[in-house]
């Protein structure tokens, strides 16, 4: 019998010898992800590609779906058999490394790929810069690659110079009749970059589009949209135009798209047109709209303002000429004939020496406010009185305001933003005071213009406001700094037209 430790070191060693030749066997190893089936990898790609609707997939090999079929055959054999994941892309993001051949020849295959679904698409570049953009830059040879598909077009966004052969080849598609039956969504930013360039008209008729539901009409500076036949555009839900040239014209648009929901235009006088228009209008109910932005320049809005009727409006974000001194009456008179269930009310411009006692009618027309934001003809003495709380607890307005926005450097004047003081703090100490008949909402959010911090925290009561939970913000001081159809009201709104077009916000558009 041999010694213990002889045998133990026999056994040891036939031990370490199976565990050599196991370690030798050839094996297959199976990861979780390849069990699954190619029907659920699919989905799985198609819910990470849509999660972010703005950001398009681009003919990247490091941006999906290029590169989810990258990774390996199976899910390379996943992913071109799936033609939703190629249904969407942002066309001229690649001048900078290859010709206009490639990219044309790049599109093809794309579009290929993508089946018979429908397309969205946007023939811009997102990394443009405005001031730069050249009507050299424009892709005559891509957008011919587009156009044959025309019938299967969901979404389409084109930005180009006014110059640009884009707007003829798409206009005449437009207006071929069965061409876009698909179409539910248009977007046409126009940038003229030449302050010499004269204005120009731009006509649109939607005949090919019976599903259109959102319609994005953009100019710069001299560029100003038509549309006709205005019976092609009834169905529309969300319109953005501008600018319009007159009140007219936007009277007119309103009157044949009377199931809009959300509604922002622009429009301003053309050169040598007479800055009051006085039309007799008919009444108009726009019995769904929720969200209505309106910028006028150089016209009277009281025409269009009189003859409106909004019932579900809860978005109001307007400004009146500077040069026409705009009642606010007209618009007092609106929200009272409206009777709508308004949430953010925003007015800058108009008549600066207005009666107090229209802006005061505003808030009584709307106790479900809950943003309020305007300029130094907003924030008077009468109107401030109006939103303080007394110490009784008499009858306020506006008892559920919980944001409040001041708005400076507004006509060369500066808002005085002492006015905050009284409302913010009497609101405080009701709210606060738990033997009060007067409800208040809180905590408020105060917004001012940016590099006023110092200026409200200096008056009495404000720091302790908040202590208490108010908070401030500062803003970029201009009269458009808000998106109110995406209820985000510290977005820029309208100061970068690229932007808007692209939805680079990531909340927007």
């Amino acid at each position: 019998m041999p010694p213990l430790n002889v045998a133990l070191n026999v056994a040891l060693n036939e031990q370490w010898n199976s565990f050599r030749r196991t370690l030798r066997r050839p094996r297959t190893i199976v990861h979780p992800v390849h069990t699954l089936p190619s029907e659920l990898i699919a989905e799985i790609f198609i819910f990470c590609l849509c999660q972010d609707g703005e950001n398009l997939p681009r003919p990247s090999i490091r941006t999906p779906p290029l590169s989810l079929a990258r990774v390996c055959s199976a899910w390379r054999t996943v992913a071109l058999s799936v033609p939703e994941l190629w249904a969407s892309v942002v066309i001229g993001t690649w001048r900078s490394v290859r010709d206009e051949e490639t990219e044309a020849k790049a599109l093809t295959e794309w579009l290929k790929r993508s089946g018979s679904y429908p397309l969205t698409l946007k023939l811009v570049d997102s990394d443009v810069d405005i001031n730069k953009f050249r009507p050299i830059d424009c892709k005559g040879r891509v957008l011919q690659t587009i156009l044959p598909h025309a019938h299967r077009w969901k979404s389409v966004t084109v930005l180009a110079p006014t110059k640009c052969r884009c707007y003829f080849e798409i206009h005449a598609t437009l207006t071929t009749p069965g061409f876009t039956p698909l179409l539910e969504e248009f977007r046409f930013l126009f940038i003229s970059n030449n302050p010499l360039d004269t204005r120009v008209s731009l006509w649109f008729t939607f005949v090919s589009a019976p599903q259109m539901k959102s319609l994005y009409l953009v100019g710069q500076r001299n560029c100003q949209f038509r549309l006709s036949p205005l019976q092609n555009i009834g169905q529309l839900r969300e319109l953005h135009l501008y600018s319009v040239p007159s009140i007219s014209e936007c009277y007119n648009i309103l009157d044949h798209c009377q199931l809009l929901e959300i509604l922002d235009v622009l429009f301003e006088a053309v050169d040598n047109t007479p800055p009051h228009t006085n039309t007799n209008f008919a009444p108009i109910l726009l019995r769904s709209l929720r969200v209505f932005t309106l910028a006028i320049f150089n016209l009277d809005a009281t025409p269009v303002l009189d003859k409106l009727c909004l019932p579900s409006l809860l978005h109001f974000d307007v400004h009146l000429s500077k040069y026409v001194n705009t009642s606010h009456e007209c618009i007092s008179r609106l929200l009272h004939r409206s009777q709508s269930p308004l949430q953010t009310l925003k007015i800058t411009g108009g008549d600066f020496y207005g009666n107090d006692a229209d802006i005061i009618s505003c808030l009584r027309a709307a106790p479900n406010l809950d943003f309020l934001a305007g300029d130094d003809s907003i924030f008077c003495l009468a109107v401030v009185e109006s939103l303080r709380v007394s110490a009784n607890g008499d009858t306020h307005l506006c008892p559920r305001l919980r944001t409040i926005e001041i708005i400076g450097f507004w006509r060369g004047t500066h808002v005085d933003l002492a006015v905050l003081a009284p409302i913010v703090v009497s609101r405080s100490n009701m709210a606060r005071n738990e033997m009060s008949s007067v409800g208040c909402a809180w905590p408020i959010e105060v917004r001012i213009p940016q590099g006023d911090i110092r200026h409200v925290l200096s008056h009495p009561g404000m720091s302790e406001c908040i202590k208490n939970g108010m908070s401030v913000k500062e803003v970029y001081p201009t009269h458009r700094s808000d998106d109110w159809w995406n209820h985000a009201p510290e977005e820029p709104f309208r100061s970068n037209p690229l932007a808007l077009l692209m939805g680079e916000s990531g909340r927007y558009l």
